[in-house]
C-alpha cells in the first residue's frame, strides 16, 4: 500500500483484504493434518515479526495489485464495520481451535526467512494493523480538518 496518497478508507480496505487472506489461510490450513516440522532457522523470530508494526523503508512500498484497495465500501464507517466483523471471525476461529498453530506454516511473503507458522501469521496481522493505524493517524494529521475522512 503506498504511503503518500491513501485515504483512511483505502487503508481500512487494504487491511480488510489482508484479513480476508489471513482468515482463509488459517481456516484452510488448520483443516489439514499437521505439517512436517522444519528447522527453526527457516522461520523468523516472533520479535522480528512484531517489528513489522513500525513504518520503515522496507514496508513503505506499494502492495501487490491484489492487495490494493478497489473502493468496495461507500464510507469509512461501513468499511470499519466489515473489518471488525472479519477480525471477530478470526478471533473466533483461533479461540475455538484445539490445533497447535505452531505446527502449521506457509511460505513467508517477505523477509529473509522461508516460512511463517500460523501463530506468526496472527502476529503479522496484529503488527500490520498497528502499522496502518499509525498511517491513518499520520494521514489525519496531514489533512485540514475539513478534509479528514
Amino acid at each position: 500500500m503506498g504511503q503518500g496518497c491513501a485515504t483512511s478508507t483505502d487503508v481500512i480496505e487494504h487491511l480488510i483484504i489482508h484479513e480476508e487472506l489471513f482468515y482463509r489461510e488459517a481456516k484452510v490450513i488448520t483443516s489439514l493434518p499437521y505439517f512436517t516440522s522444519q528447522p527453526d532457522s527457516l522461520f523468523a523470530s516472533d520479535e522480528s515479526i512484531l517489528g513489522y508494526s513500525e513504518i520503515t523503508d522496507q514496508n513503505k512500498g506499494r502492495s501487490p495489485w491484489y492487495l490494493e484497495p478497489k473502493g468496495r465500501w461507500s464510507s469509512k464507517e461501513i468499511a470499519m464495520r466489515h473489518y471488525q466483523l472479519l477480525r471477530q471471525e478470526m478471533i473466533r476461529l483461533v479461540s475455538q481451535t484445539d490445533k497447535d498453530l505452531r505446527r502449521y506454516y506457509t511460505e513467508s511473503g517477505r523477509g529473509p526467512t522461508q516460512y511463517r507458522d500460523l501463530h506468526q501469521l496472527l502476529l503479522i496481522s496484529v503488527a500490520h494493523t498497528k502499522r496502518h493505524h499509525q498511517q491513518i493517524l499520520n494521514l489525519r494529521q496531514a489533512l485540514p480538518k475539513s478534509e479528514v475522512d
